[in-house]
């Protein structure tokens, strides 16, 4: 069996939960999966009083309302359905940039380090990099933020017209699923949402206020609040449909229209929720994955191990999934934040001071705060000005992905007070994780079996080798007890250093060693199934 190269991305930010007890479902709401819009007319055929919802047309998602969950489960052409809820906020209550001396978690996470090399904004193909901002409402004015904010250049605004042909008519400037508009300053006007965007791309080195991780950056608005500031999975769904589409229609169109989607920062979530019960939703990010685009989740502001007691996204079985908890300025877990050594990935600083609204700023915490810079790293990575990187992104996004989880999970700073918390038993150091990038790109090396990655890995294990020259070499897969389990030949016309994906979905969970087998060196590695 030859392996063949596989795209990987990186999914976006979750901050958001219901409160500390057990989230409850909205009465008679589902959201179902069909497999096409011919499986509609058959349920509308059954049942004429049948009130839906579409909430994405590709992905076959609808919202039912006034339906009741024992006729749902009668539906044969209904493949998957869960209940909807409403979700809340996951918050608790050197630049020239005048404010930049009371962001202690720059500092702890070494970001001038990184920015020695790139402070953000194009990847090495000159392609815009975006980030998708799911939150309540936005200061799109904001002094610090304005020149940050993405806009729709394929859409004229305020024409009436859905000038880019994408479903959605003047969303010039992101899109507010409950009111249908490009407007941001619905409901509650909050600092949540205001606060986030200025963590991962408050304008840099322009003389005022806060820097983002990223100096330059385009932030896709994503707003989803009611007046009883209130918003529903289904309503967050649609957003990740928005992002999907969107990056989708920028290959296809080779950057005309759409967005150069990278990561997706969320702040939703369900408190003690399990990944069983909601089946569409964990499903979406490898959906997101397959496209390029990789998913933070922030984790609940409860002192609760997740791995026992549920959290939703972050439990979710998926290799885009980031999920993060919250570290202080003295590099300890927060008191309140959640953990998991299966399911939480890394801890992140809050912010001390971020964007507010009306040109203020002002202290910013919880997993809000974390996730954030996490995703900020990730689109600061994705700028770093590397050919071969450029390459990576440009014929495998999803591989591209599955690299930037893998260094900033490997680059961490370990400390006592992270071991068995998450994964990676650390801190996100994103000074570190530029370092791994540029040696995994720059650094020649003889035919050896560099890394494994993810570790623990779920679905895909991507293999990176550097091969000294042309030929054929074997990749062989043992149990631990010395089992052979499975046999791949990878071919080369060329000496190159390349990342391969393999599929290890059908294995059992356990250790394993990969081992590399060539007639100059011998190499095992271990690692993980989930």
């Amino acid at each position: 069996m030859s392996i063949s190269i596989k795209t990987i991305l990186i999914g976006c930010l979750l901050a958001y939960s219901l409160a500390a007890t057990q989230a409850q479902p909205i009465p008679k709401e589902y959201i179902i999966q069909l497999a096409s819009a011919a499986d509609l007319e058959h349920l509308i055929a059954q049942k004429s009083d049948l009130q839906y919802e579409i909430i994405s047309k590709p992905l076959g998602l609808f919202l039912l309302r006034n339906t009741e969950a024992n006729w749902i489960k009668e539906q044969a052409v209904i493949r998957s359905f869960e209940s909807n809820y409403y979700l809340q906020k996951r918050q608790n209550i050197t630049p020239d940039d005048s404010q930049y001396g009371f962001q202690w978690a720059l500092d702890t996470l070494q970001v001038a380090q990184a920015w020695e090399h790139t402070t953000g904004g194009l990847s090495p193909n000159g392609d815009t990099l975006v980030v998708g901002v799911i939150d309540g409402s936005f200061d799109v004015q904001h002094e610090d933020l304005a020149a940050n904010i993405w806009h729709n250049r394929a859409e004229i605004p305020n024409n009436g017209i859905d000038d880019d042909q994408n479903g959605y008519i003047d969303d010039f400037t992101g899109w507010q699923l409950v009111h249908q508009t490009d407007q941001h300053n619905y409901g509650s006007i909050r600092n949540h949402g205001t606060a986030v965007l200025g963590i991962i791309g408050a304008k840099g080195n322009n003389g005022i206020g806060t820097t983002g991780i990223n100096w330059d950056i385009k932030m896709l608005l994503l707003s989803a609040e009611n007046s009883s500031d209130l918003t529903t999975l289904a309503n967050v769904l649609k957003s990740y449909t928005y992002l999907l589409e969107m990056r989708k229609k920028y290959t296809q169109t080779q950057g005309q229209q759409g967005a150069y989607v990278v990561a997706i920062n969320g702040s939703w979530g369900l408190d003690y929720a399990k990944a069983k019960n909601h089946p569409i939703w964990c499903a979406l990010f490898d959906e997101l994955g397959e496209a390029g685009i990789l998913y933070v989740a922030a984790s609940a502001n409860n002192l609760v191990n997740i791995d026992r007691q549920g959290d939703m996204p972050c439990t979710c079985a998926s290799d885009y999934l980031i999920a993060v908890h919250e570290s202080t300025n003295l590099d300890k877990l927060s008191s309140g934040t959640s953990y998991g050594k299966q399911f939480m990935d890394l801890a992140a600083p809050a912010a001390t001071h971020s964007t507010r609204w009306n040109d203020n700023y002002g202290v910013f915490g919880g997993t809000s705060g974390a996730a954030p810079h996490v995703t900020g790293a990730i689109a600061l990575l994705y700028s770093y000005p590397n050919a071969d990187w450029g390459l990576l992104q440009q014929q495998d996004p999803a591989a591209a992905a599955l690299l930037v989880k893998s260094i900033l999970l490997q680059s961490v700073d370990q400390k006592p007070t992270f071991e068995d918390k998450s994964v990676s038993n650390g801190r996100l150091n994103i000074g570190t994780a530029m370092q791994q990038l540029i040696a995994y790109f720059e650094n020649t090396a003889p035919t050896n079996l560099l890394q494994v990655y993810p570790n623990p890995a779920q679905q895909q294990l991507a293999v990176q080798l550097s091969l000294e020259q042309a030929g054929s070499y074997q990749l062989i897969i043992y149990d631990v007890l010395g089992k052979k389990i499975k046999n791949f030949s990878v071919d080369s016309d060329f000496p190159t250093k390349r990342t391969y994906t393999i599929d290890i979905q059908s294995l059992d969970a356990g250790i394993y060693f990969l081992e590399l087998v060539h007639p100059r060196v011998q190499q095992r590695i271990k690692w993980i199934k989930k």
